[in-house]
């Protein structure tokens, strides 16, 4: 992916979405033993599964221009600089990106977003997640607990996320401020 992204920022993308691979991983490894030991309604209550589908809405950037189904709408090109509209798995709502051309090759220019700042938010949700699933493991709450007050478990789980919630809420506020500068 490095190669698609604008040199000095590839990486810093490529670690946000690491970031979130990493958080979606440890979503399923709770959802898992939560299905196993106490049942699936609890184990889908739980789920955060739902961020791999609005990954724009809590990143940010439009990611979506690396779907396979990406098909392109429209593109403006001034110059060295491009905005692509396009849909994914060609279902609306029409996305747009924009594009910087290096040395006669496009690439994606995820703007003034913060994503080390993103990063570090998913990375903060991963160990909350990871936490409760050790909590777990090691019996804290058994499955018997579990059943008779499910409600425990998922106020241990918003409470685990919280820090990194607030972490992500800010940095995405400070990209925004920055994207209407743009």
């Amino acid at each position: 992916m490095p190669p698609l992204i604008l040199p000095r920022r590839g990486n810093e993308v490529i670690d946000l979405l690491l970031a979130v691979d990493g958080f979606l991983a440890a979503n399923q490894n709770l959802c898992d033993w939560v299905c196993e030991q106490v049942g699936v309604g609890l184990s889908q209550d739980l789920s955060q599964a739902y961020v791999a589908d609005r990954l724009d809405l809590y990143v940010g950037y439009d990611l979506g221009v690396f779907a396979g189904a990406a098909e392109l709408l429209d593109e403006m090109i001034n110059g060295d600089e491009a905005v692509v509209s396009y849909l994914v798995n060609g279902e609306p709502p029409a996305r747009t990106v924009h594009l910087r051309r290096i040395h006669n090759t496009w690439r994606y220019d995820p703007g003034r977003e913060h994503a080390s700042e993103l990063a570090d938010a998913f990375r903060d949700m991963t160990r909350g997640l990871e936490l409760v699933l050790a909590e777990l493991e090691s019996g804290h709450l058994s499955p018997g607990q579990l059943h008779e007050n499910p409600q425990q478990l998922k106020e241990k789980v918003f409470a685990r996320l919280r820090r990194g919630v607030g972490m992500l809420t800010r940095a995405r506020a400070s990209a925004n401020d920055q994207t209407a500068d743009r």
